[in-house]
């Protein structure tokens, strides 16, 4: 994506553990592959707080240039926030559940025509892991998905 030009937002919830390269291999995100990577939930909620204000700013800026779609480099890049792990920040009991399911569900509504994706990584696939929302579990299942599931088999072979 950053060959292409295009702005992520990396939110790891397992510490830093789920994709260490995107940070590089000097530790600064400057030098990964990604323009911005949190490994907790407060950083998680900073990232989705950031990126519906900069979908939101999009919305108000185009509207008032007569402009209904979104054209690359015209004058943003692409933006694309990633949650990885993403049942750590929407399970029952999840101290930011209920806020980071409206961002979530918001960005995936409306940000395909102002260039800001979202994209949710998880084992789950559980309503209570996923928010909780029926909305957010619908829209998960109709847009691009992508199932990588490890079988205790493969686990075992890969640690052998």
């Amino acid at each position: 994506m950053k060959r292409s030009g295009i702005a992520v937002n990396y939110a790891d919830l397992k510490g830093g553990q789920s994709a260490p390269e995107a940070y590089g291999q000097t530790g600064h995100a400057t030098h990964g592959n990604v323009a911005w990577r949190v490994t907790t939930q407060e950083g998680t909620m900073a990232q989705l707080r950031t990126t519906w204000l900069t979908m939101m700013a999009r919305q108000e800026r185009y509207s008032r240039m007569g402009r209904s779609k979104f054209l690359i480099g015209r004058p943003d890049p692409l933006l694309y926030q990633i949650v990885d792990e993403a049942n750590r920040l929407l399970e029952k009991g999840a101290p930011y559940r209920d806020e980071a399911t409206f961002y979530i569900k918001d960005i995936g509504r409306t940000g395909r025509s102002l260039g800001v994706g979202i994209g949710l990584f998880a084992q789950a696939g559980h309503l209570e892991e996923m928010g909780g929302s029926d909305t957010l579990r619908a829209m998960l299942k109709e847009g691009e998905v992508i199932l990588l599931r490890w079988t205790s088999v493969m686990r075992q072979k890969s640690q052998s």
